[in-house]
């Protein structure tokens, strides 16, 4: 019985590493976004840039580092430059919704409407259960005042 748990406790382990992005990173790669997060979260948007190229320097199919570099670009108003990041993002991961919501903000501070809500749309077709998703489709739907369709 005592062996049996073992190797239960064994094959749980191994499911959740395979599983957690964070634990295939190399770990200065997550230090590296880690801090970009907290610098980014502090409105120090030049320096968490910075922390995100190191993370991706360091992994360059760090997909969420890449994902927060864009967010970072945008706050920034570096709007170009974090849609880059975005494609970066997109091309690594497609499914990822964090992604394709971060996108919709970027394509919203370029003015090109019609892409965000499809980025949303991206997002919803996804994960139907995402709220943030969800909120932001009709959110987009609102300002290009098509009202009833972003109350269904």
């Amino acid at each position: 019985m005592r062996s049996q748990s073992g190797i239960i406790i064994l094959l749980l382990a191994s499911v959740c590493f395979l599983v957690s992005p964070a634990l295939s990173y190399p770990d200065a790669a997550v230090f590296a976004y880690n801090r970009g997060l907290a610098l980014n979260a502090a409105g120090n948007y030049s320096e968490a840039i910075e922390s995100f190229d190191q993370a991706v320097s360091l992994d360059p199919l760090y997909f969420e580092a890449w994902n927060d570099k864009a967010d970072a670009l945008n706050r920034n108003k570096q709007y170009s430059e974090a849609l880059q990041a975005s494609d970066r993002t997109l091309a690594l991961n497609p499914d990822y919704v964090r992604g394709w919501i971060n996108r919709g903000y970027i394509l919203y501070n370029l003015g090109r409407y019609d892409e965000e809500l499809q980025a949303y749309e991206q997002a919803v077709r996804i994960d139907p259960e995402s709220a943030d998703a969800w909120f932001n489709k009709g959110y987009a739907l609102g300002g290009m005042g098509k009202w009833d369709e972003a109350l269904r």
